[in-house]
């Protein structure tokens, strides 16, 4: 298998691998519906798109060599999290789950969860690590590494946000289930604690 075989077959498996970006979809899908979710995940993917970029022209290598840099966009992100996780669970506090309808026809919270998405990537510093140490893995040494990297990292995203599509569509088939307060209720109510366990997991975390 190829460099870019095996890379699409890592990509996939981290991809659906749960973690805070599905964790935020959630989120976004139950309280603002299908447009939500996907606006989230076309943020996550912007946010993939900067990580790439940082990567391709080095800059990500001075975010893992600064300490400081490090720790201030570690402590930003992981703040971030748990203030959504938190938002999560006081969503989940609502005697019944929001209007779908009105949610949907919502072009300002797509707005606000389409930067949800992006700030929840943008500030992971292990998003940025990641990206310097996994992508380079995947380079053949007999072509351009910038055009590679970022070629691997629009891969990435597309892939990503396809599978979060299909993630927003699955749930939204199943509104009729979610509707219901209880089950609206604890999901809310779980999302928002993984997202501050999250959160706390992010910022305990070293280099």
């Amino acid at each position: 298998m190829d460099h870019f075989g095996v890379f699409m077959t890592m990509a996939m498996i981290l991809i659906v691998t749960p973690g805070a970006d599905v964790a935020l979809v959630t989120k976004n899908t139950l309280t603002h519906g299908r447009r939500g979710g996907m606006a989230t995940a076309l943020g996550i993917s912007t946010g993939v798109l900067v990580h790439t970029l940082a990567a391709a022209l080095g800059l990500s290598a001075i975010l893992a060599q600064s300490a400081q840099l490090f720790e201030l966009v570690k402590f930003a992100g992981a703040a971030y999290l748990i203030y959504l996780g938190i938002q999560a669970l006081l969503t989940a506090r609502k005697t019944m789950p929001p209007d779908g309808t009105r949610e949907e026809a919502s072009s300002h919270s797509a707005r606000s969860t389409f930067f949800q998405g992006v700030l929840s990537n943008v500030f992971n510093p292990k998003v940025a690590i990641f990206f310097l140490t996994f992508l380079p893995q995947f380079v053949s040494p007999k072509g351009p590494v910038f055009g590679q990297i970022v070629g691997m990292g629009v891969t990435y995203a597309v892939m990503g946000t396809l599978w979060l599509f299909f993630y927003t569509v699955l749930l939204q088939s199943l509104r009729g289930f979610f509707q219901r307060r209880e089950t609206y209720q604890a999901l809310q109510g779980i999302t928002g604690t993984a997202m501050i366990g999250l959160g706390i997991k992010l910022a305990l975390e070293k280099r």
